[in-house]
């Protein structure tokens, strides 16, 4: 019996220790959870102390950047070293060029007639070539030379284009934008950075992806979306690259409407009629009422140009004298088709218009399905449409599974403005190919404040040497170099 007892006594001192460990263990457990949310916490705060230490270092940088600029301007009397001009001139003439799109000449001129009225006692104006030459270092040392702190180790959208302009060059030109989509508003010029820029005979989606994997390696960023046309090229190099690709909603709300109404005899007899107005009206009276001008490669990218012209000549039919009305008449029988390609239209930018603001989220999905819902019993005309921008919808949503809710960029419109602003003051003959006036691109989206940041060290570091040797390595042909040469006298 004692020895029974002896056995009953351990057993409760064993359980009544086991009761004492489970207790420490439970305690352990919620001691370790405790530990590991703080440790989380820790975390992030230590990753918010460091980007935020990064930043006060890049801010003192660029202080002491411009502080050592300022003492060299006062030590050379306000000029930088090697160059005859002042710094607050050269900055002058390359705001004049870049902020006010003013041609070169131009600038020479303007200078030359704010020397004389403000008495500014300059003895030399700068030459329009010298002018040129300045921006384009300034441009130069942007692309190759000046990363971007705040894109350096994070998560980027490249947004590609090709420029295709007449004889064998065509120019990729390769933009930079943080990842997620955080303004309410399009991209602008000063959000986006230019990369990569470079003129080839021609661009294959083997030579695209592998520039793209050298982007990441010298810029330092993780490319996690490529947002473009539909272009094969720019797809493959995606798929090779293994990079989520973004159409852009532009092209693809054109792409459904060329669908629709593209082969459609009421569309090929409403462009005809268009065309022979503009072509009949030129020399007449009249021809202040005539259509805007089109694009014949990208007819469904500005459509609603022509639509809203027609428009307004329907509503305004009965204010046309009677040549003019029997001249116009025609688009009285075109109103019907005149009306369903509007209301397309109508729609297509109410669903397109929030990608391009708000960016590519589970929310603007949420409302363009609305409207397509909204339109479900459509006919005609608008129900093909809505039936091809389904397919695109249903695109984007698989493509935001793979960016966890973060709204992400759906509009490439910025590149086409980049391109279009170029071409607006570069040489208007056909033939021209990559010079050193694409230099301009990385320099639109600068204000003021940062050309003069910029530019001593950009003088310093890039010789008249350097331009040329970049114009001889990224321009395949320049056909109108070889026009001159061959018809010089």
């Amino acid at each position: 019996m004692n020895s029974k007892k002896e056995y009953a006594v351990k057993i409760r001192k064993i359980e009544g220790e086991k009761e004492k460990l489970q207790k420490k263990l439970e305690d352990l457990e919620v001691k370790n959870r405790r530990s590991g949310r703080e440790l989380s916490y820790m975390k992030s705060e230590v990753k918010r102390i460091k980007a935020s230490r990064n930043n006060w270092k890049q801010k003192h940088k660029e202080q002491q950047a411009e502080l050592q600029q300022a003492k060299r301007r006062i030590t050379r009397g306000g000029k930088i070293k090697w160059h005859h001009y002042a710094t607050w001139l050269i900055v002058l003439s390359i705001a004049f060029r870049v902020i006010g799109n003013c041609s070169y000449e131009s600038i020479v001129k303007i200078l030359q007639i704010l020397n004389v009225h403000f008495n500014l006692g300059l003895p030399k104006i700068p030459c329009a070539n010298s002018i040129q030459n300045w921006v384009s270092k300034l441009g130069l040392y942007l692309l190759q030379k000046q990363k971007v702190p705040c894109i350096i180790g994070q998560k980027v959208c490249l947004i590609i284009d090709e420029s295709i302009r007449l004889g064998q060059e065509k120019l990729l030109l390769i933009l930079s934008v943080p990842l997620a989509k955080v303004k309410k508003t399009a991209l602008q010029y000063r959000d986006v950075q230019v990369v990569y820029m470079k003129g080839a005979i021609s661009w294959t989606g083997e030579k695209i992806g592998k520039v793209v994997k050298a982007l990441q390696q010298s810029n330092g960023f993780e490319v996690a979306q490529i947002l473009s046309d539909e272009d094969s090229k720019l797809r493959k190099a995606c798929t090779l690259s293994e990079i989520s690709h973004t159409p852009d909603i532009a092209h693809g709300v054109a792409t459904c409407l060329k669908r629709v109404f593209e082969k459609e005899e009421e569309f090929i007899a409403f462009r005809k009629l268009i065309a022979s107005y503009s072509s009949k009206g030129v020399n007449q009276a009249l021809s202040y009422l005539c259509p805007p001008k089109q694009r014949t490669k990208a007819r469904f990218m500005n459509i609603h140009k022509v639509t809203n012209w027609a428009n307004s000549m329907l509503e305004n039919f009965k204010k046309l004298n009677e040549k003019e009305q029997t001249f116009f008449k025609g688009l009285l029988d075109q109103q019907p088709f005149i009306g369903a390609l509007e209301e397309c239209i109508k729609l297509a930018k109410a669903i397109s218009l929030p990608f391009k603001q708000k960016g590519l989220s589970t929310q603007t999905l949420k409302e363009a399905q609305q409207h397509i819902d909204t339109n479900e019993d459509a006919q005609g005309y608008l129900q093909q449409f809505l039936q091809n921008l389904q397919g695109y919808i249903t695109r984007y949503q698989n493509i935001t599974k793979h960016f966890e809710g973060i709204p992400i960029h759906a509009s490439s419109e910025i590149i086409e403005s980049l391109f279009g602003k170029y071409k607006s003051k570069a040489n208007n003959y056909a033939l021209t190919g990559l010079t050193t006036l694409n230099l301009e691109l990385p320099l639109y989206g600068l204000n003021l404040e940062e050309i003069k940041l910029h530019l001593e060290q950009a003088l310093l570091d890039i010789s008249i040497k350097e331009l040329s040797q970049w114009k001889v390595k990224n321009a395949s042909d320049n056909q109108l170099v070889k026009r001159k040469q061959f018809f010089k006298k």
